[in-house]
């Protein structure tokens, strides 16, 4: 089973919504502002996959956008934002420039499953960041879904129907450091987050203290985490993703 995270509001139209299956219709105007991502608002929450230590949508949250609009209007190359007081690099997610090559979206297929409540891939296609490989078809971008989770397919960028924005949250990492002793962190790894505070730190393992599992399932997570005595954490630093400061 997927563990999910809820973080984050979709402001469109200048109003919190909530994205229905396929996302919300994306109609521009010159009254909208741009669709943007803001703190957590009680009851429009967006769900989030933890998986491969960062935090994918389980669904478009706006569809029959085009690739130019998402990159003229969100960055899809990448940005970074901040929610409810952490640091996040705002993208696109990594599909693969050309069919069967290794990528982000086939290693989170694998690692939480593809049925379809999961991703809500089904009728939706998902713009990837990448730039398709192809002689025949330059300037084309690659998609996910809509048939099966597996589909691959291009279009050119200014295409929109049936197309939809699935944004990525990548974790701001910082060094850990004197200062950050006794401050309030998560270590990510997987599909697994732990929260504490700094206690102490090495070249190879991060100690929390008052630490906790975010979810019970650690999924398919190799051994990475030690508990110890009084509500203490250490983790193998060499394996963590990210370490995040509030």
């Amino acid at each position: 089973m997927p563990n999910r995270l809820q973080i984050g509001t979709l402001i469109f139209g200048g109003e919190a919504v909530v994205p229905p299956e396929n996302g919300v219709l994306y109609r521009p105007s010159k009254e909208n502002s741009a669709p943007k991502i803001v703190d957590t608002q009680t009851g429009k929450a967006i769900t989030w996959i933890v998986v491969g230590g960062k935090l994918m949508a389980d669904r478009c949250l706006l569809r029959d956008i085009s690739y130019f609009t998402i990159d003229t209007e969100f960055l899809a190359g990448q940005c970074k934002i901040c929610l409810d007081g952490r640091e996040y690099i705002l993208r696109l997610p990594k599909v693969g420039k050309y069919k069967d090559i290794p990528n982000e979206w086939d290693s989170a297929l694998f690692d939480v499953g593809d049925d379809n409540s999961i991703w809500h891939w089904h009728g939706i296609y998902t713009w990837g960041c990448d730039k398709t490989d192809d002689d025949d078809y330059p300037g084309y971008w690659a998609l996910r879904g809509y048939d099966t989770p597996w589909t691959w397919t291009k279009y050119e960028p200014d295409y929109s129907d049936g197309c939809g924005w699935r944004p990525v949250l990548e974790p701001v990492s910082v060094e850990p450091n004197p200062g950050l002793i006794g401050q309030e962190v998560s270590v990510w790894y997987g599909q697994q987050i732990i929260c504490g505070l700094l206690d102490s730190y090495t070249a190879y393992d991060i100690c929390l203290v008052r630490a906790r599992k975010v979810f019970t399932d650690d999924g398919k997570c190799e051994h990475w985490y030690e508990h110890l005595p009084d509500l203490k954490i250490v983790v193998d630093r060499t394996k963590i993703s990210a370490l995040h400061h509030r």
